[in-house]
């Protein structure tokens, strides 16, 4: 099967349109949905829409979590009918919650939405939640009744995962503390599977398709004493000091020292992990595409890191999933 990476698009781009063409398998489009008409059809690909909201999860949060959703949903009706080629849709943008009351809120507020969406013949993406959050992870526990009706109405939980200055950093053996190993498992990439095994599968919900809406590089966690953090243009800068030796990947042992192409194999790495789950969809790399100087240090259009990326995905095509 084709690689599980794909572009978070900003715009048409030329790597959004050669990852797609190359054959990945999900891609997220936020708020300019041009390419998507072209998409339709397109079997065994994932195409999520995301529209900028003019307010928060957060500031719903004093509103009854039925009417809530409905201003919600309501807010983003023209979005949906001019765009009818994308059929799942996301909700709110990386909410943050520290408490149990907060979660049930939120979960009640995502039933609603699905059951809106389902009845516009639409499906939902919930979650959504910033990179490490919830950070008590007991808190899922008061989740789960919305991921059931992910289940139950065709949704997609979604989580983003950033990591620095490696995406693999705090998975694995990769800790603050060197004697610390986390298997397989993450703090803040590969995290999905800490809530799967801890919350979801526990609740029978171990199969409900999951996609990474954002991932990459970026300042979310602790790293190592000296390092970098941040983008991966940030990073490439620090990398020249790193000798490799510990990474679970060949590239920065051999004798090149490409910063891009270092990147791609890290990206790489990851679509290897999440290859491994067969109820991940998909991760979509933040970002292929700016239209904000914010996030002009994150993008990888036009740079060789698109051009490792699609003859991955290309090589990939007929190889199985493990």
């Amino acid at each position: 099967m084709p690689s599980k990476l794909g572009p978070h698009a900003l715009g048409p781009t030329g790597g959004t349109r050669a990852m797609i063409d190359a054959g990945c398998r999900i891609v997220k489009f936020l708020d300019d949905f041009g390419l998507a008409p072209e998409l339709a059809n397109r079997p065994g690909l994932t195409v999520i829409g995301r529209a900028f909201s003019p307010f928060t999860a957060e500031s719903q949060r004093g509103e009854d979590p039925a009417a809530a959703a409905l201003r919600f949903v309501e807010s983003q009706r023209e979005k949906y009918r001019l765009n009818p080629a994308i059929k799942i849709w996301e909700g709110h943008n990386e909410p943050v919650w520290n408490a149990r009351e907060d979660m049930e809120w939120y979960a009640n507020f995502e039933i609603a939405r699905l059951k809106i969406l389902a009845d516009m013949g639409l499906r939902g993406v919930i979650a959504d939640f910033a990179t490490g959050n919830p950070g008590d992870l007991s808190l899922w526990q008061w989740f789960i009744p919305a991921v059931q009706a992910a289940k139950q109405r065709g949704g997609i939980l979604g989580v983003h995962e950033y990591s620095a200055p490696w995406v693999w950093w705090m998975t694995g053996n990769f800790q603050i503390v060197p004697t610390e190993n986390g298997g397989d498992e993450g703090w803040v990439t590969l995290r999905y599977r800490k809530v799967v095994r801890q919350f979801l599968q526990p609740a029978g919900l171990g199969d409900v398709p999951i996609a990474i809406t954002e991932f990459g590089l970026d300042r979310v966690s602790p790293v190592p004493p000296g390092a970098s953090s941040g983008n991966w243009r940030t990073n490439a800068a620090w990398w020249g000091q790193w000798d490799g030796s510990r990474d679970p990947i060949d590239y920065w042992r051999g004798p090149e020292r490409d910063g891009e192409r270092y990147y791609a194999e890290q990206l790489i790495w990851y679509d290897r992990e999440i290859r491994k789950d067969p109820n991940v969809l998909g991760a979509t790399i933040f970002t292929v595409g700016s239209n904000n100087p914010a996030w002009t240090n994150h993008d990888i259009n036009g740079t060789r890191v698109i051009n490792y990326l699609v003859d991955y995905i290309r090589r990939e095509a007929n190889v199985p999933d493990p």
